[in-house]
């Protein structure tokens, strides 16, 4: 994935994943600091 421009995240538990939908706080373009960040507030 970084070859090609992505960083790979680990966001938690399946379960987590409802937060990547539209209109939730992980939707849309962060950077991988600012998912992370997000993240530590949904725990």
């Amino acid at each position: 994935m970084r070859e090609i421009g992505f960083e790979p995240v680990v966001i938690g538990p399946l379960a987590m994943g409802k937060y990547l939908m539209p209109g939730t706080p992980l939707a849309g373009e962060h950077t991988p600091e600012e998912i992370r960040e997000i993240v530590a507030t949904l725990q």
